[in-house]
């Protein structure tokens, strides 16, 4: 009966002929594999040998944790302040959770650059205070289709998170223009914003944003038709660096805004006009050349 081949522990797996992966570069380029995966591939990797079940009691190993396909995330959060090996995550992503509460996320640490709690249902305000509270590193934050969230949550974000490059409040519909007045004039560094389906966001709060986040490349306005030429036009003006802008629904944008655009934002590359019933082929003209 044929014998299965022998499988080389990691250590000694051969960069060349004649030559030896030194045990350092085999783990920090397990490190980097292990941000792309998720907890239960993370557990399965550290039950395949003793090596890297080592491997896995250290704080690197555990930079992302992704729980997105765990059905009780808050199991893994109680797991958070009570071992070393997680003194060092950076990355905590969890979606579409109806278990998650808010008391969880005081167990956060504070190495924590990333956070994704979209269509996380139970948390509320006081959850992403704690979040706020307890991550002062964060630099992108994702609260897709929260139902709960106020300007209470705009506030704490505004308050704490001044190193936000990349925020999502996509979804949120009880945000007002004053929680985005909050974010627009502490959250100076964002690159990325979205503030998709915000019915009660007006043009004056959109005005703030483009004066305030100079260096916004990445602007997500999709269905939020309340927006005016006015709105769109100052983005144009205070958001030189913009790529992507994204005016889907925006019944109110005439040509006027798009010439606007194509004077003001020499580096976009895509924009999404999809009904937006008023631009006509003067518009797309004007920013065709871009």
């Amino acid at each position: 009966r044929p014998r299965a081949p022998s499988i080389a522990p990691p250590s000694s797996m051969l960069a060349a002929a004649g030559s030896v992966v030194p045990y350092s570069r085999t783990r920090d380029a397990m490190f980097c594999v292990c941000e792309h995966l998720t907890v239960h591939d993370l557990a399965a990797v550290a039950r395949t040998c003793r090596e890297w079940r080592t491997m896995s009691q250290e704080p690197g190993f555990w930079g992302m944790l992704n729980l997105s396909s765990m059905r009780q995330p808050e199991v893994a959060f109680e797991q958070l302040g009570a071992s070393e090996r997680f003194s060092q995550v950076r990355h905590v992503i969890v979606q579409f959770s109806s278990t998650l509460k808010d008391a969880h996320l005081t167990m956060l640490p504070p190495t924590v650059t990333t956070l994704v709690l979209d269509a996380c249902h139970a948390i509320t305000d006081r959850g992403v205070e704690h979040a706020a509270r307890g991550c002062p590193r964060l630099e992108k934050l994702s609260l897709f289709w929260n139902n709960n969230l106020t300007d209470k949550a705009a506030n704490q974000i505004a308050l704490r998170c001044r190193r936000l490059a990349h925020l999502s409040l996509s979804g949120c519909h009880r945000i007002t223009s004053a929680g985005i007045y909050s974010i627009a004039g502490q959250c100076r560094l964002l690159r990325a914003l979205d503030l998709t389906r915000l019915p009660l966001v007006d043009d004056d709060a959109l005005i703030a944003v483009a004066q305030g986040c100079a260096g916004l490349h990445d602007l997500r306005l999709y269905a939020c038709p309340q927006y005016t030429d006015r709105a769109l036009a100052a983005v144009a003006k205070g958001c030189p660096r913009l790529r992507l802008l994204d005016c889907t629904g925006h019944n109110k944008l005439t040509d006027d805004a798009l010439r606007a655009v194509a004077a003001g934002c020499p580096l976009l590359e895509h924009l999404v006009l999809s009904w937006a019933l008023q631009v006509t082929d003067a518009g797309v003209i004007a920013v065709a050349p871009r």
